[in-house]
């Protein structure tokens, strides 16, 4: 995923600065690691870092930003008085059918923290719910399209 790698399979226009989303695996993006950015748009002023990663089950994305300005800060010394800190977590685990289920969860927390609450119902919570809606499809339309179709017999 990133603006700098295969986008975020969402509304491409909004989410990727009008470049599409990848349609297939590219070998040369898959060499993430901890501590790694994800591109949030296509100068890379805005990110997320790779807080967790176990290959083909985790990926758990951080961003903790200093408002205004989006200076990044460190959440283990504290929160500044303005500023939001959210992760975004991608889970993998197999089905009883012998599936794959894709789980993801988003926790944020802001300061100071009645703005942060009002704004995320709002405008945060609507619009990340409309975003995922669409990364879910997309990313479930790729991944049935990469697994071969056995012929009932």
């Amino acid at each position: 995923m990133g603006s700098d790698r295969a986008g975020f399979y969402s509304w491409d226009r909004l989410d990727n600065g009008g470049r599409p989303s990848a349609e297939r695996v590219h070998a040369e993006w898959q060499d993430l690691a901890v501590g790694d950015r994800i591109s949030c748009v296509r100068d890379a002023s805005a990110w997320f870092d790779v807080a967790m990663l176990e290959p083909e089950r985790v990926l758990v994305l951080r961003s903790s930003l200093q408002l205004p300005g989006g200076e990044r800060f460190d959440p283990a010394v504290g929160m500044p008085r303005a500023s939001i800190d959210s992760t975004w977590a991608f889970l993998l685990s197999p089905t009883p059918e012998g599936g794959t289920r894709l789980v993801v969860r988003t926790n944020a927390r802001g300061r100071p923290q009645g703005v942060f609450e009002l704004f995320n119902w709002l405008v945060g919570e609507p619009a990340h719910r409309v975003m995922q809606a669409k990364q879910l499809t997309e990313l479930r339309r790729r991944a049935q399209e990469a697994v071969p179709r056995i012929a009932a017999v």
